[in-house]
Formats: C-alpha cells, structure tokens, sequence
C-alpha cells in the first residue's frame, strides 16, 4: 500500500458530524449564561451524553494517527472528572469554593464548546488528510556529516550533566518527600522540557553508533530521573515523545487505549510515592480519605474557579486583555521574564483570591482569555496541529507535530503557552541553527547529499 496516497476519509456524512458538532458548540455555548438555579438536576447528564458522541467522533477521525489519540485520550480524562461528584456526590477536591452541580455543570459546558468545535474543525480536514511515509524525508539529507552529529551529542550528554538538578524522592521509608519535590521543581525549572527539543533535533542525527549510544542514553537517563525526582509530566512527555518519533506503526486505537488505562495507573501511583506510599493499596487508588484526588480532578477545580468568576462578571475585560497581552509575550520569552499574571489562573487569582488544584485545563485558558472566541480560535489551533502531524511531506514540521503532541499533558491541563507556543518556536529555530551548521560543513568538505535518516516505520515505497 503506497501510504502517500491513503486517505483518511471519514466514514458516513461528514457533513452530518460537522452540523451535530456546531450545533452542539452553539447550544452549549447559550447554556452556560444560564441562572445558576437552571442548572440543577440531570442537566449534566445530557452534557455527557454529548461529550461521549463528540469523543467517538474524534476517535474515529484520528483512527489511524497513534500520537493524535494519545493527544485525545489524555485530554478526554478530564471530561471524565466530575462524573463522581455528579453521579455519587463524592468530592474531588478538599475545598469548598464554588462546589456545586451547578458552578461545576457551568465549567464543564466549557469545555464541551471546546469539544465540539475540536470535532467540528477535525471533520473539516479529515477527507483532506493524507498518511505521509513516515518519517517524511523531505529535508534529512543534509543532516548526516559526522563532525555535526557527534559535536550535537557532546553537547547534548554536556547539557545533561550540568543541567539535570534535584534530589532523588522517590523511596520506600513512609516519609512525605513533597517538600523536596518542590524544591527540586524550583531548581531545575524549565530546562528537563526544553531538552525534549535535544530531543526531537536528535533524532535525525543518529547515524553511527556513537550518536545512536548517545541519543538512547539521554532518554533513558531522563526517563530514571523523572521517576527518581518525581517528574511525572515530564515523564510522560518523554515517553510519549520517543513513541511518536519511533513505534507509531504500532499504536493502533487497541494499544494507545490499553496503554493509557496502563500509563494512568502507573503515573497516579508515582505521584502517591512523594508522599512516602510504599504498598500497592495505598499506590493503585485514587481515594484520598473520603475524596477522590487525582491530577484531573485538581486541573478540573482550577478551571471551575476561573471559569465561574468570568461568568459571574467578577473580573473585568482589563485584566483578562492585560493576560492574554503577557501570554503572548510569554510565547517567545522564558516565563521568569514575564509577571506571573501571564498564566490565567494566577491572573483570576489575584482578583478572587479563590483556591485552586493546580494547573488549568486549557478549555479554561481560552475562555478567560477570549471568551467564545477563544474556545473557538483555541480548538481550530489544536485540530490544526493534529491535521499537520497527519498530513505534513516535511521532515520540519513533522518533528514539530510529534514535539507538540508529546507536551500535550502540560498544554491540555497546565497552561497552553510554553510548550506550545514557545517550545514550538525554539524547536523552529534550533532545526535552523543545525540546518546552517550542516549545509556549511557539507559545501566545505565537499561531500554530496547523502541518503534519507534511517527509520523504524514503513518507507515510502512500502
């Protein structure tokens, strides 16, 4: 099968699915400006029913993109948290601002119209996308010249001994390590996922043993600090990232769905071990006392106490403008370099003073920062990224969909900014860098260009 030429089309009437979707973003879009007295009852039980049809609708466009439904199963996880509060009325969090079916039914119709408009812009470009052979070969050629590849991975074994800081927490003693946690994540900052980008570069640089050594080593000496330091994002990312660039022949809808129900399990009883939990009881459970704690629960509550101010009008259009202008700016320099108010959490925060879980669910980003329109312009920018992953010819944009993709778990639920908008434009400008570097040194040695980067998917004959 020439997969330069399978199309992904969508079965049925796209049409159909497009219309349920923006019919679906417009009355979820009403239903959230009403009273807080409207929506009692069983009211979420018709959201669910929606959100559950826009899920399979997604799932079954992107049936044949492994990454993309890594991407999607993850964000899915969130619209999946209140169901215990709604069905048992059991907690998810132990605060109590803004704690009801109604306040939380509100949040949760905004990430529906999130939903629905992902849906709605996933069916426009799905009989338009195309498999490429993968890797795409496009550019590789260049990037084969000895002296660039090794120079690339000293530097990059450099960066990980002298940048990778932090105490190891993890343990077995029954002691709370929470504290050194933090403290770690204070010290190493940003710089464990900027070398996701050393990363992503890297792996067209791996054409004699000393370079491929070097690329395997960095990522399984990252993945053991992550889980020694108590990194599960980043982790993740890692994981996700080194499956997209090398097994996504194998990651049918089968063995992405079992190995996130797998991969979820596993992380929520990493994050049980900083607190010193050390037998499967007290690791395999999302209970904490008499509420139900976990990551989507938390990210969940942040986005309640930021979405419920905005629709309440209790925080003005200046600060919300004044957040997205910091967001923007924050796209290109290191958030250090900007105030804190960049984030929309902190931003909301520092006008409520409410409490939150941490993070933010990037439905939530949106909203606060353009309202409708920014569900609407934020969703086509995700569907965007999904369709380039599953379209593109380039080898470029390719690795810079499968970077996206991979930091999925901090822009879906943490802050939709750094990693990826800033993390994007930083990947952009390294493939240059190299690109320069390699086409000078080829033209001075003389060398022609050389043969496409080995792969471990189908090549574009197959």
């Amino acid at each position: 099968m020439n997969l330069h030429h399978d199309q992904q089309r969508l079965p049925g009437r796209p049409w159909l699915t497009g219309a349920f979707s923006a019919l679906a973003a417009y009355i979820m879009a009403s239903a959230m400006y009403l009273p807080l007295e409207s929506l009692g009852g069983s009211i979420w039980m018709l959201v669910l029913a929606v959100d559950l049809c826009l899920m399979a609708q997604l799932l079954r466009i992107h049936r044949r993109s492994g990454a993309v439904l890594i991407a999607l199963i993850f964000l899915f996880t969130y619209y999946l948290s209140p169901l215990p509060y709604f069905t048992l009325g059991i907690p998810i969090v132990p605060y109590l601002d803004n704690v009801s079916n109604a306040h939380y039914l509100r949040t949760w119709l905004v990430m529906s119209v999130f939903l629905a408009w992902l849906s709605f812009f996933s069916t426009l470009t799905a009989n338009r996308a195309h498999r490429p052979a993968w890797p795409p070969t496009r550019d590789s050629d260049i990037f084969r010249l000895g002296i660039v590849e090794n120079a690339y991975w000293i530097v990059a074994v450099a960066i990980v001994l002298f940048t990778f800081k932090g105490e190891p927490i993890v343990n077995v003693s029954g002691s709370d390590n929470y504290d050194i946690y933090i403290a770690n994540l204070k010290a190493q900052s940003g710089s464990l996922e900027y070398f996701l980008i050393v990363i992503a570069l890297g792996s067209m640089l791996i054409h004699r043993p000393f370079a491929r050594l070097c690329y395997a080593g960095c990522i399984t000496y990252y993945l053991y600090f992550c889980f020694t330091r108590g990194y599960r994002v980043q982790m993740l990312e890692m994981i996700i990232l080194a499956a997209c660039l090398h097994l996504s022949k194998h990651m049918s809808l089968r063995n992405v769905f079992l190995a996130s129900v797998a991969g979820f399990m596993l992380l929520q009883a990493h994050g049980f071990m900083k607190h010193g939990a050390a037998d499967a009881q007290t690791l395999f459970t999302i209970m904490a006392g008499d509420q139900i704690r976990s990551n989507q629960t938390e990210v969940f509550y942040t986005s309640n106490n930021v979405v419920n101010p905005v629709l309440d009008g209790l925080i003005p259009w200046a600060e919300r403008i004044g957040s997205l202008t910091l967001a923007l700016i924050a796209s290109c320099l290191p958030g250090s370099a900007v105030p804190t108010t960049w984030h929309s959490t902190l931003s909301a925060q520092s006008v409520t003073s409410l409490p939150g879980g941490g993070g933010g669910f990037i439905a939530g980003h949106y909203y606060y920062w353009g309202g409708q329109l920014g569900l609407f312009l934020g969703a086509a920018l995700v569907a965007a990224i999904f369709k380039s992953h599953i379209a593109t010819r380039s080898q470029r944009t390719y690795l810079l969909t499968c970077l996206l993709i991979a930091t999925s778990p901090r822009w879906v639920a943490y802050e939709p900014v750094a990693n990826l908008m800033r993390l994007g434009l930083y990947f952009l400008i390294g493939y240059e860098i190299l690109r320069f570097f390699s086409v000078r040194s080829t033209s001075a040695a003389g060398e022609s260009p050389a043969l496409a980067l080995p792969t471990n998917g189908p090549s574009a004959a197959s």
